[in-house]
C-alpha cells in the first residue's frame, strides 16, 4: 500500500473524527472518537512527524469547515470553536510519542508510545476542556464532565492498547512459529 494513499485515508479518518467529536453530545462518544484520533495522530507520527503535523492541521480544519454552520450545545449552552480547543491536545500527543519511541524496543515502540501519548493528550485535553467549562458551567458541573471525560478516555485507551498489544504479540507469536523471523 503507498504511503500517500495511507496518509489520505488518514487524513479523512481525522477530517470525520474532529467533525464526530464536535457532532455529538454524549461525553463517551466524543471520548471515543477522541482517543481513536490520538491513536490515528500516534500512528502517523511513527512514519513521519511533519507529514502528521500537515494530516492533522488539514484534516482537522476540514472538519471545522463542515461543522462551522453547526452550533454545538451542551446543557442547552451553545458552544462555539470547541473543535479546535479540544484539538490543541493532538500535538502534545505527537510530541510525546516522539520522545518516547526511541525508549523501547522496535516491536513495542508504537504500542508503548501510543499508549502513553494518547493518555497524556486526554489529559490535557480534559484539563483544556475544564478550563473552558468553567467559563460556561458551574464548578460542580466542570467538574463533573472532567470526571467522566477522564474516566471514559482512560477506559478507551486502556482498551485500545490492550487490543492493539495483543494484537502485535500474538501475530509475532504466529510470525516467529512459522519460522518467518526471530524474537528483536
Amino acid at each position: 500500500m503507498s504511503v500517500n494513499i495511507i496518509y489520505l485515508f488518514c487524513l479523512l479518518s481525522v477530517a470525520g473524527l474532529s467533525y464526530g467529536v464536535n457532532a455529538v453530545n454524549k461525553v463517551y462518544q466524543c471520548a471515543v472518537m477522541f482517543v481513536i484520533l490520538s491513536f490515528v495522530a500516534n500512528y502517523l507520527a511513527s512514519i513521519s512527524r511533519l507529514r502528521t503535523v500537515l494530516v492533522l492541521f488539514s484534516g482537522i480544519m476540514i472538519g471545522f469547515l463542515f461543522h462551522s454552520n453547526h452550533s454545538y450545545t451542551i446543557a442547552g449552552k451553545v458552544i462555539h470553536y470547541l473543535i479546535l480547543t479540544s484539538s490543541l491536545s493532538m500535538f502534545c500527543s505527537i510530541g510525546a510519542g516522539a520522545l518516547l519511541s526511541s525508549c523501547y524496543l522496535r516491536n513495542m515502540r508504537f504500542w508503548c508510545s501510543a499508549m502513553i501519548g494518547s493518555m497524556l493528550s486526554s489529559v490535557i485535553d480534559c484539563t483544556v476542556m475544564f478550563g473552558f467549562f468553567l467559563t460556561k458551567f458551574s464548578l460542580a458541573r466542570s467538574i463533573s464532565i472532567f470526571t467522566k471525560e477522564i474516566m471514559y478516555k482512560g477506559c478507551f485507551v486502556l482498551i485500545m492498547s490492550l487490543t492493539l498489544f495483543s494484537v502485535s504479540y500474538f501475530g509475532e507469536c504466529l510470525f516467529v512459529k512459522k519460522g518467518k523471523g526471530h524474537h528483536i
